[in-house]
């Protein structure tokens, strides 16, 4: 499920770039001089996640650093909402509900399910 992988210590110093070019998420790094050891897990995408907390999914985007929570001053299709954040949860993760955290899509399916949730996406400010 995780990766491991040298790089040079000093691309720790950006962590964005890092996970960018590695295609997922840094987990821990261990610096052994110049180098250093990075555990990470690949995800199919760096542009949303699903935050879990008190048994709820949310789902939140990332754009240029910032997370975005897709919440109540959103519109979008419940249904996608509810596929997406199962999906990611549960299969593409092995996850559940009751498990706080962090979980990234793994999967084309996931990311279908995204691109189709985000047709549906829109502020509620925004007539």
């Amino acid at each position: 499920m995780t990766e491991l992988v040298i790089v040079k210590a000093s691309e720790l110093a950006d962590i964005d770039a890092l996970e960018a070019r590695l295609g997922g998420k840094v987990l821990r790094a261990e610096i052994l001089g110049d180098k250093a050891v990075v555990e990470f897990l690949p995800v199919a995408s760096l542009a949303f996640f699903i935050n879990v907390w008190n048994c709820q999914g949310t789902v939140v985007l990332v754009k240029e650093g910032e997370e975005i929570y897709i919440d109540e001053g959103w519109e979008y299709d419940p249904e996608l909402y509810r596929q997406l954040v199962e999906r990611v949860v549960y299969d593409d993760n092995d996850g559940a509900i009751n498990w706080s955290g962090r979980y990234w899509p793994r999967t084309k399916e996931s990311l279908k399910l995204f691109h189709a949730f985000l047709k549906s996406l829109r502020r509620k400010d925004a007539v």
